[in-house]
């Protein structure tokens, strides 16, 4: 949910069952830091158990434990890639409104 947030329009504007909020633009910052934090922390953390596991080596009967935490790199980096974007994304909205 946190990397459609920063992708889809619901992640610009509060939705309308949030009281007091609803219809007003999200700010950015509340949305890039934890989504920057997450994607360093997760990715670190996954590129440690995959590389300990490759050196302990994975039992191929747990496969089912063990391939799908390989692809959390991959999920890590696009939603550094998001994060950025979306703070890029909304500083130029930022900007253009200002300037007229």
């Amino acid at each position: 949910m946190l990397t459609l947030g920063l992708i889809r329009r619901r992640g610009e504007v509060f939705p309308r069952r949030i009281p007091g909020l609803r219809g007003r633009r999200v700010p950015p910052l509340p949305a890039v830091v934890p989504a920057g934090s997450v994607s360093i922390i997760g990715t670190v953390a996954e590129f440690t158990y995959v590389r300990l596991g490759f050196t302990e080596g994975f039992e191929p009967d747990d496969w089912g434990a063990w391939l799908p935490s390989c692809l959390w790199p991959i999920w890590g980096a696009a939603l550094a890639v998001a994060a950025a974007s979306y703070h890029r994304r909304r500083s130029h909205d930022a900007r253009q409104a200002l300037e007229h």
